[in-house]
């Protein structure tokens, strides 16, 4: 094994613990609007996977443009704004969206300024489940994003039509994720 046993625990520690976060945050702007009117992008839920691909296809580009060119200092502040955004949709779940500001703030600067495991590890918690809270109700809760995507058979150089492939994730409602904390 990599790492010993103490060292996996906590690793694992921390994945339980942002994905009880995330389900939390993101039960609450279920029934609440997201802070200061930001407002979630609107795809339509059968085909959201595909302005999403998109997305992160140009995404990468644009990264690996800043890669190449060395533009580290615009990559580090594109960085820091993603980071604050994303702490403040999730803080504002717990305390007051001005205060959460404020929190995510001093959290995007010391995780992007400072290498410190233990704001690093924090910060993650809460980000994972900001970022969620933007996107999950984009996506249809019919068509896993495992599945909208044609899968090459092993050994035959077949492509799978996804609609036949059986579910790859567990279906679950956000609707019900609040049983999980009682």
């Amino acid at each position: 094994m990599k790492h010993n046993l103490k060292i996996v625990l906590i690793l694992v520690s921390l994945f339980l613990a942002a994905q009880y976060i995330g389900l939390y945050i993101n039960h609450q702007y279920f029934t609440q609007e997201l802070p200061f009117n930001i407002q979630r992008p609107e795809f339509d839920a059968q085909i959201s996977f595909i302005p999403t691909i998109m997305l992160i296809i140009f995404m990468t580009i644009i990264i690996l443009l800043l890669a190449k060119f060395k533009l580290r200092k615009l990559w580090k502040a594109w960085f820091f704004f993603a980071v604050w955004f994303a702490l403040v949709i999730s803080l504002s779940v717990f305390v007051n969206q001005r205060i959460a500001i404020i929190i995510g703030l001093f959290g995007a600067i010391f995780k992007v300024l400072d290498v410190d495991i233990y704001v690093h590890n924090i910060t993650e918690l809460f980000i994972y489940g900001g970022l969620v809270a933007i996107f999950a109700p984009t996506s249809s809760n019919d068509i896993p994003s495992c599945e909208a995507i044609p899968i090459t058979l092993p050994n035959t150089g077949a492509s799978a039509d996804a609609s036949k492939l059986p579910s790859l994730t567990v279906p679950m409602r956000f609707e019900n994720a609040h049983m999980l904390f009682f």
